[in-house]
């Protein structure tokens, strides 16, 4: 093979210290990979020749793709001298950086093909996963994402950016960022840097959800913390702020928040397994650490803990471990899901109740297809799920491609409150109405909801193939279909459950759902719907006279297309055929007045200066989404609006209804 006949396209940089059996399996690992394309750059700063005897074993068959560096002194802060020697010194488009792991079979070849496909990707971030658990992946969103917004990837998980192995960045951008990087020699993060100024620039970013990162454990007992903390903890902050003017004010906080975080905990941990991490009241990185976080919330939380003894850290975490850690709680745990399972599971086959979508026919099932019995039509079945939608809907799709954030949500309160309160109280309601063997329809499912797959045999439908492969992990069936013909029997379902889906509807659509849902619950068979909704006030039906203002007004960036006040859904409900069993109310929603001001602006913005102004100094405050704040505003709204009556709040409600027995 000869490098001079083809473009490198991909530059491996390896840089080794005292690492021949680490390397040997890493260069195991990727040669059967390597094309004329991509060339691997080994530095080796070791202080003997082990490596080199190792590498010596693969130059002969690849000469003209391995290339290897013995320098013959360890350079002072040797790491990151050796990370930007090897940026300069590779030839190919795009550099990756290679620490102690390993790479999986198919890796090379699928950055090549999205490298070539998508030529502007300035960034790649590669899932990785322990090798001896490929389950347990370092992130999770769901599926292959392009990030047109680097303040998302930063706020993901910054931790992660620092992670050599993971990234795949272009050389010449990366380049432009070295003599800045060389500021940071000595914090072994030179390559954080480059990452940081590379995710700074206009290219486009790309998430890789395979794991072909396969992450080598690190040998018992050694204890990182110690040695790792001026890294981890104060220079991630350093370089961070280094870019603080190329990113969100927002964003970088709240990185370093979860980087923080992430650090006291493992130092608490390290602590309390009795390795000694300088942590303590004679210890000066105390100090260190409030010089940089005392405006963290995270280091009030944290300091009481870096100041209890180390033997009373240790008795608790002997509690923890015998509470959490010991194999009979997970075993209890599991036998009583599957108690929970068996009372609750349908003893007929439940692909019996799915049928066609056009013709409302049985099917015939193979390995990899459906047969309708009836007009013949074939659905195919990719990833365990039934494609009964045939074409993309542009418009949800892109709505669903627009709302979907994968940025975990970190507001402790608002999670606990919706979790065990609002979806718990619904799983109640749920369990009240079924009876054993009963089955669960979740419309518009998105990743489904574990305990609902847990106490029903539940099906989920809806439109994105991403959420469906989620969803099969906690529900019995996943269907990708239309939910105005949906493809399940007449009177089939003890239950019907949708969150947030109605007020996603078009005004014109609403009735055809409400009569699919009559068609497929059983006589006595419940309805649960959570909801959005408007204020029944003045501005609203002045609005909904004009119904193309309306829409365009009314449409929220979200999709919520279909927002009706909360009296208005109770009378399309009943009049399906329903009868309204209960309407639980709780929050208030911010979708009314944006959604308000824009058709203000819309109708009247270009004649008053003044509505343009006032629509958006509202979306401004809306955007912000300040939290109790937030809801006073809203309400107070809400009232100046409408001052002498009592009327529909904008609110997030659920409604039960019954179908007749």
């Amino acid at each position: 093979m000869n490098n001079n006949d083809k473009e490198i396209i991909i530059s491996i940089c390896v840089p080794t210290y005292n690492q021949p059996d680490r390397i040997d399996k890493f260069l195991q690992s990727i040669i059967q990979q390597i094309t004329p394309e991509v060339e691997i750059i080994i530095r080796d700063d070791g202080p003997d020749n082990k490596t080199e005897e190792v590498a010596k074993r693969y130059i002969p068959r690849f000469s003209s793709q391995i290339r290897y560096f013995k320098m013959e002194k360890a350079a002072v802060g040797g790491y990151d001298m050796a990370l930007l020697f090897l940026t300069e010194a590779a030839k190919g488009k795009y550099i990756w950086w290679f620490g102690d792991d390993l790479l999986d079979e198919g890796a090379i070849k699928m950055v090549l093909s999205l490298v070539k496909k998508f030529p502007k990707i300035s960034f790649i971030w590669m899932n990785s996963c322990n090798i001896n658990n490929r389950d347990d992946m370092a992130f999770n969103i769901g599926g292959d994402h392009f990030f047109n917004d680097s303040n998302e990837i930063i706020e993901i998980n910054i931790g992660l950016l620092g992670f050599p192995s993971a990234t795949i960045i272009k050389r010449e951008e990366a380049a432009l960022g070295i003599e800045g990087a060389k500021k940071f020699i000595g914090t072994t993060l030179t390559g954080f840097y480059l990452v940081l100024h590379v995710l700074s620039g206009n290219g486009k970013f790309y998430f890789l959800q395979k794991p072909y990162i396969l992450s080598n454990p690190k040998p018992s007992g050694e204890a990182r913390w110690y040695d790792s903390f001026q890294v981890h903890g104060i220079n991630y902050f350093l370089i961070t702020q280094a870019f603080k003017n190329k990113f969100k004010k927002k964003s970088i906080r709240k990185a370093m928040s979860d980087q923080f975080s992430r650090v006291w905990r493992a130092v608490v941990v390290e602590r309390a397994m009795g390795f000694i991490t300088g942590f303590g009241s004679k210890t000066p990185k105390i100090k260190q650490m409030f010089k940089y976080y005392w405006n963290y919330p995270e280091f009030w939380i944290a300091l009481p803990l870096f100041l209890t003894p180390r033997f009373i850290l240790r008795i608790f975490y002997k509690i923890y471990k015998f509470i959490f850690k010991y194999k009979f709680i997970k075993q209890q745990f599991h036998k009583r899901t599957i108690q929970i399972k068996s009372k609750y599971a349908a003893k007929n086959n439940i692909k019996e109740i799915i049928i066609c979508n056009i013709c409302q026919k049985d099917l015939l099932w193979d390995d990899d297809v459906v047969l309708c019995t009836g007009c013949g039509s074939k659905f195919s079945i990719q990833d365990g799920i039934i494609q009964f939608l045939k074409e993309k809907n542009k418009f949800y799709e892109g709505v669903y491609a627009r709302q979907i954030k994968y940025i975990p949500q970190k507001n402790f309160f608002k999670n606990w409150f919706f979790f065990n309160f609002v979806q718990s109280g619904i799983l109640g309601e749920i369990k009240k109405m079924l009876r054993p063997g009963g089955r669960v329809l979740d419309v518009g499912c998105g990743g489904g909801i574990r305990w609902l797959g847990i106490y029903a045999e539940t099906i989920g439908i809806d439109i994105s193939q991403k959420s469906l492969i989620k969803t099969k992990r906690f529900y019995k069936e996943a269907l990708r279909s239309d939910i105005q013909k949906m493809p399940l029997s007449s009177s089939s379902m003890d239950c019907i459950y949708s969150s947030y889906v109605f007020e996603h509807l078009f005004l014109e659509k609403k009735n055809n759902f409400l009569s699919e849902v009559f068609r497929v619950l059983k006589p006595g068979g419940a309805c649960v719907l959570q909801l959005d909704t408007l204020s029944n006030n003045w501005i609203t039906r002045f609005a909904l006279r004009d119904k193309e203002a309306y829409q365009k007004g009314f449409i929220d960036t979200d999709g919520h297309v279909g927002l009706e006040p909360l009296s208005v859904e109770i009378k399309k409900i009943e009049r399906a055929g329903m009868k309204i069993i209960k309407v639980i109310k709780f929050g208030t929603t911010f979708l009314q007045y944006q959604a308000t001001y824009n058709w203000l602006n819309i109708s009247y913005g270009e004649k008053y200066a003044w509505i343009r102004h006032l629509s958006r100094f509202v979306n401004w405050i809306l955007n912000k989404r300040m939290g109790i704040a937030l809801e006073f505003f809203v309400t107070a709204i809400d009232k100046l609006i409408n001052p002498f009556s009592k009327i529909d709040s904008a609110t997030r409600a659920i409604i039960i209804a019954k179908k007749p027995k």
